[in-house]
């Protein structure tokens, strides 16, 4: 998927096995999420006691927001055209350098910098890593692929979780020990963040090995190679109601996660006496709604056997609002844990749903790319979410904002529709579909 410069030695699958390939996939999801564990429960409540605003923060986390938006078709298209390897090693790099700045961030222009950061990264890493293990496996097994799609994504969805709650338990235990009188106790996870980040890095180095010759130029991709790539993206989006749906998902599903990531805390810090006691209570929380993903992700091919996965996603994502109306509703700690567990055990089954309607239904030579569309339009949904729910929280309460961030959940299920009418068609193939032909003219494929 890209080739490197004559002489240098290029990284390639190998001998590895198919179980090889999913067991490399998942150690890297593992590296990937822990450090994102140690910041989740700390981030809102340490800007929150640096003084800034619900207000400033939502500002702030929208130019995260704006910044997806407006690279992810570009960063998808260089996946597809130049590797999704070096694409993934960069974005963990610029990442290292946004948890840094978060440290040093007690002004505005310091926070704006550390989103803006994380807007890069995650442009640059919504993609590479799931269309690696796809392809990659593919080539390896083309129908143990297409059979394992909604199993290997559980697994992915397990260790995701199960990564996330170690990172939040280390958190809260670093908040609640305060090992360093000359670093503020919230600071903590945050430099733990960071070293472990150094950690995902290298495992990506070392484990990450791809196909180099079905991609890219010698040196990089042209900028006709990246649009033509973008065009048969958004074209086979456009003639595809499947895709279009699962895009229009994402558009919601993103800003009602919005309120469950950066309100929960603030709606916990209302029941109970400081910021740093909801943080001691959130770390917990925060690793049993990660454990409940857990479950949530490893029961959900059982659920989509039953029911049919676009189905068991739309009853999912449904659940979800539901509890966001629970957290807006209830008065005590207890409830609001309750409730935000159950939220993220929902998630973590609609995710590998999600992911492998989606993967079913893209095509090889652009499936960065495509993942990058819906991680747009999450991100847009996100954006949004943060502007406008930040402002309705501070001006007529956290409770009427969340009811507003659940009726966007509900309003994404019907958006799944198409893909229930579709059924359980079977993975897009590297040499399948007008999909995979609509507007290709870039050489390698």
């Amino acid at each position: 998927m890209h080739r490197d410069h004559p002489g240098i030695p290029e990284p390639e699958p190998g001998d590895m096995t198919f179980r090889q390939v999913r067991r490399r996939f998942l150690v890297l999801r593992g590296t990937r999420w822990f450090p994102v564990g140690l910041v989740v429960p700390v981030l809102v409540l340490l800007l929150l006691d640096r003084g800034f605003s619900l207000v400033e923060i939502g500002l702030a986390a929208a130019l995260q927001g704006i910044i997806i938006f407006t690279l992810e078709l570009p960063t998808g298209g260089l996946s597809d055209t130049i590797g999704r390897r070096p694409v993934l090693v960069g974005a963990t790099a610029v990442d290292c350098v946004a948890v840094v700045v978060l440290l040093a961030a007690h002004s505005m222009q310091m926070l704006l910098i550390f989103w803006a950061l994380q807007g890069i990264y995650r442009a640059l890493e919504s993609g590479p890593l799931e269309s690696w293990y796809v392809d990659t496996a593919q080539s390896i097994d083309d129908d143990g692929a297409a059979a394992d799609l909604e199993r290997a994504f559980s697994a992915a969805g397990v260790v995701t979780a199960l990564s996330l709650a170690a990172g939040a338990t280390v958190a809260s235990a670093l908040v609640a020990l305060d090992p360093f009188d000359a670093i503020e106790a919230l600071t903590v996870p945050i430099i733990v963040a960071a070293v472990f980040r150094l950690v995902d890095l290298a495992a990506l180095i070392a484990l990450m090995r791809e196909n180099c010759t079905t991609r890219g130029a010698p040196v990089g991709p042209s900028t006709t190679q990246l649009i033509d790539v973008i065009r048969a993206t958004t074209r086979s989006i456009r003639v595809s109601s499947v895709l279009a749906g699962l895009i229009a998902v994402e558009l919601f599903w993103g800003m009602g996660l919005s309120a469950l990531e950066s309100l929960s805390p603030a709606k916990l810090a209302t029941t109970v006496a400081d910021s740093g006691t909801a943080a001691t209570i959130l770390g917990p929380a925060a690793t049993g709604a990660w454990l409940a993903a857990g479950i949530g992700a490893a029961l959900a091919p059982r659920l989509a056997a039953k029911v049919g996965t676009a189905q068991a996603a739309m009853q999912l994502q449904a659940l979800q609002g539901v509890c966001l109306v629970a957290i807006a509703l209830v008065t005590g700690p207890v409830g609001v844990i309750a409730f935000y567990v159950f939220a993220f055990g929902a998630h973590g089954a609609i995710n590998p749903l999600y992911q492998s309607l989606l993967h079913r239904h893209t095509a090889s030579s652009h499936r960065s790319t495509t993942v990058s569309a819906a991680s747009m339009s999450s991100q847009a949904g996100n954006a949004i979410g943060m502007l406008l729910l930040g402002s309705i929280a501070t001006a007529a309460g956290i409770g009427m904002a969340m009811v507003i961030a659940a009726a966007a959940l509900m309003i994404a299920v019907p958006f799944y529709l198409p893909a229930r009418r579709a059924g359980e068609t079977a993975i897009e193939s590297p040499a399948s579909t007008t999909i995979e032909t609509a507007g290709r003219n870039h050489s390698g494929g």
